[in-house]
C-alpha cells in the first residue's frame, strides 16, 4: 500500500497487539527517514485486539447509536 491514510491492524490477544506493535515500530526505525516521519508513520496505524478495538470504536461513536434508537 504506498499512501495510505490509515493501516488498521487487529489481532485475538493483547500480547499478539503488542508483538506486532513492537514489529512494526522496528521495522520503522530502520527505514531512511527523519523521526518526525517515522512518527507520522506510527499515528497512521492502529493496532489493537478485538475487544480493545470495538470499545475505542464504541465510546467514539456512541453519541451515534443513541441518536438512532430515540
Amino acid at each position: 500500500i504506498p499512501y495510505p491514510k490509515k493501516i488498521l491492524c487487529l489481532t485475538f490477544s493483547v500480547n499478539a497487539a503488542h508483538a506486532m506493535r513492537t514489529s512494526i515500530d522496528a521495522f520503522i526505525d530502520s527505514l531512511p527517514c527523519d523521526s518526525s516521519e517515522a512518527q507520522r508513520y506510527r499515528e497512521r496505524i492502529e493496532i489493537h485486539n478485538y475487544h480493545g478495538f470495538c470499545r475505542r470504536f464504541l465510546k467514539a461513536n456512541s453519541h451515534l447509536l443513541l441518536k438512532s434508537t430515540i
